[in-house]
């Protein structure tokens, strides 16, 4: 600090954003072989945008979440009913809404009985 000058703190940028919670878990729970593809869970957040903008939503770094290494097992993932892939969509906020974000299992080929995870990383930009 200089002799004279003024401590203070930056502002937030104009364009933040936030959800209401820092990990969102989208569990299935247990289920027979018969009721994985197509099954879905589905969990709802707030999205809070520091002034009314624009904001593009994307999952990376795949389009879909692979659920089991052989890849016999995977995710697809929605925000409003938007698929949340590589190419994501564009989201419109005035400040604050509930956003609904879901789990769609599909399978590839036979899944081997087990437990199932994985992660992905969604990506929301403020334009």
């Amino acid at each position: 600090m200089m002799p004279g000058s003024i401590c203070g703190v930056a502002p937030q940028p104009s364009g933040s954003c936030d959800f209401n919670q820092d990990v969102l878990t989208l569990d299935h729970g247990t289920l027979t072989h018969q009721e994985l593809d197509g099954m879905k869970s589905v969990k709802t957040s707030v999205l809070t945008v520091r002034h009314h903008r624009r904001s593009s939503c994307i999952s990376t770094p795949q389009t879909t979440c692979s659920l089991r290494d052989d890849g016999s097992l995977y995710s697809e993932l929605y925000m409003n009913d938007n698929v949340l892939g590589t190419s994501g969509f564009t989201l419109d906020v005035a400040e604050q809404e509930n956003v609904v974000v879901k789990s769609v299992l599909h399978t590839n080929g036979s899944v081997a009985a087990g437990e199932f995870s994985g992660s992905t990383v969604m990506l929301i930009t403020v334009e």
